[in-house]
Parts: C-alpha cells; sequence; structure tokens
C-alpha cells in the first residue's frame, strides 16, 4: 500500500501526496484512489479525479476549519491494494493575510 500520506491546508482545500508502494505485484500502478474523512474515518468519501498515476493531488471541495484525514489505494490490472495509515487530521483554511 502507499506510503507517508500528507495534507497540506489552502482555501477550501488540501494537497495530499504520497510515496508509491515499494511492491506492485508485479503489475505497474494504473491508478491512486484518495478517500478522505471528516470524522476520523468513521465514514469515507471517494475524492473522484480522472485516473492518474501522479503521487498528489488537491482535493477540493472541503470545508475550512473542518478536519480531514486522508488514505490512499494504489490499483493495477491484479486489484487494489490495502489502504495506506490515516494522515495526519488537516483542516482547510483561509490564506493569511
Amino acid at each position: 500500500s502507499p506510503t507517508a500520506v500528507v495534507a497540506v491546508s489552502g482555501n477550501a482545500s488540501l494537497a495530499v501526496s504520497w510515496a508509491a508502494p515499494a511492491s506492485t505485484g508485479g503489475s505497474p500502478i494504473t491508478h491512486y484512489a484518495v478517500k478522505y474523512s471528516s470524522n476520523g474515518g468513521a465514514t469515507w468519501t471517494t475524492f473522484v479525479r480522472s485516473a492518474s498515476t501522479a503521487t498528489s493531488c488537491i482535493v477540493t471541495g472541503l470545508t475550512n476549519g473542518t478536519h480531514y484525514v486522508f488514505k490512499v489505494i494504489a490499483r493495477n490490472a491484479a486489484g487494489s491494494s490495502l489502504p495506506s495509515a490515516n494522515s495526519l487530521a488537516v483542516a482547510p483554511a483561509l490564506p493569511s493575510a
């Protein structure tokens, strides 16, 4: 599974990055699914984006002041990885003047 998931605050968005899995099971990664939770992981929402092998993205449409945690799942021809460990909780916020 992917590792080192980190989120950095933006205005109504969070920049999320992660490290690729150490092993792909012999098949290249075709997509990463990024999921987020605003209730400590009780429920998860999948961030809808185009299929991408990039190890970062900007998650938009979030609520400033609400804390979110993220997890990432790698997908390839062999299937889906286990989810990464959850990121630390981060809240989007208006930029400081």
